[in-house]
C-alpha cells in the first residue's frame, strides 16, 4: 500500500456456502494484485447461524420469489466470473471434515470448493474428501489425521466464535486489516477499494477496533 503498510485480507468461509465458493475463485487473485496477506478463516456456518439466531437454511425461510432469485443469482455470478457452477445435490452439505482439512492444508481449499460446487461431490463423505486429498498429491491418511487433532477442531470453533463476536452474519465475510468488514462475494469491488486504502464513511465514523491493523493508518 502507499503508506507502506501491507494489507491483510481475512476470509471467513464454509464449504457449505455456494457464495463462499464464488468468492474463493477470486480472492487469491485480488489479494495478490494488492500485495495483501490472505488469511483463510474456516468456520462452521451452521454453528454461527445457531449462535446469532438465523434459520439454519436461510434461503428456505425466504419467499418463493426470493428463493428463485437466490438460485438465479448464483448462476449469474458464476457466469460473471467465468467459473463452473452446479448447485449440489447433497445440500445441505456436512462440511466439518472439509473445514478441518482446509485448516491444515490450505492448498486444498479451491479443490474442495470445486468438488462441492462444480463437480457435485459430497464433502460429507470421508471417502470423497480422502479422494480429493489424494488427487491433489497429498497423503489422505496423514492429512485426515492432522485434521482430526484437537487443536484443529479448536481452531474452527475459535474462528466461528470470532465471526459471531465481529458481527459476521453469513459466508463469505471478508475483513480488510482486521477492521473493514464486507459480507458476500458480491462486495469484492468494495474489498478491492478497501485494499487500495478506501475507508467507508460508516466505518470511519466508528474508527478501527483497538489494536486492529487499520488503526495504524487510519
Amino acid at each position: 500500500a502507499a503508506d507502506g503498510h501491507r494489507r491483510r485480507l481475512e476470509v471467513f468461509h464454509d464449504f457449505a456456502s455456494p457464495f463462499s465458493y464464488l468468492a474463493c475463485t477470486q480472492v487469491e487473485r485480488i489479494a495478490a494484485e494488492h500485495g495483501a496477506e490472505l488469511v483463510w478463516k474456516p468456520m462452521l456456518l451452521g454453528a454461527l447461524f445457531k449462535a446469532i439466531g438465523t434459520p439454519m437454511i436461510p434461503l428456505q425461510a425466504m419467499s418463493a420469489n426470493r428463493q428463485a432469485w437466490g438460485e438465479r443469482d448464483m448462476r449469474l455470478w458464476a457466469d460473471h466470473w467465468g467459473v463452473p457452477f452446479r448447485f449440489t445435490s447433497h445440500f445441505p452439505l456436512n462440511t466439518v471434515l472439509a473445514l478441518r482439512v482446509s485448516a491444515v492444508e490450505p492448498a486444498l481449499i479451491r479443490p474442495l470448493y470445486r468438488a462441492a460446487w462444480a463437480e457435485d461431490r459430497n464433502l460429507g463423505e470421508t471417502d470423497t474428501v480422502a479422494a480429493i486429498i489424494r488427487e491433489q498429491g497429498h497423503d489422505p491418511e496423514d492429512v485426515i489425521a492432522r485434521a482430526g487433532a484437537e487443536d484443529t477442531k479448536a481452531l474452527i470453533k475459535a474462528n466461528t466464535r470470532e465471526a459471531a463476536d465481529r458481527g459476521v452474519c453469513g459466508a463469505p465475510t471478508l475483513v480488510v486489516d482486521d477492521w473493514l468488514v464486507f459480507w458476500g462475494q458480491d462486495r469484492l469491488d468494495m474489498v478491492r477499494r478497501a485494499l487500495d486504502g478506501w475507508v467507508p464513511e460508516v466505518d470511519a465514523a466508528a474508527g478501527p477496533l483497538p489494536g486492529a491493523a487499520g488503526s495504524k493508518h487510519s
